[in-house]
């Protein structure tokens, strides 16, 4: 597989993460029925989060973004403590 080819699939691959992770913020999850009225303040910011990184992984495959610009300085180096 070229990198070209590796990038594109990466892009799509986050691209449905991202949406799927929209559609599962508290708001859109009334559509289903009624939700723990906690579900917005705690599933809310994490939510976030992940879609931020999601898209910021995009634009990284994208060649837009250094992804080591968004990181908090532990984010980075948890893997290499790690393993």
């Amino acid at each position: 597989m070229s990198k070209q080819n590796l990038m594109r699939t990466i892009m799509s691959e986050f691209a449905l993460l991202w949406c799927n992770l929209e559609d599962a913020r508290p708001q859109k999850l009334r559509a289903y029925g009624t939700i723990n009225p906690l579900a917005k303040p705690i599933l809310g910011p994490r939510l976030q989060r992940l879609i931020d990184l999601a898209l910021a992984i995009d634009s990284v495959a994208r060649g837009k973004l250094d992804l080591a610009l968004i990181l908090p300085e532990n984010e980075g180096n948890e893997a290499d403590e790690q393993g």
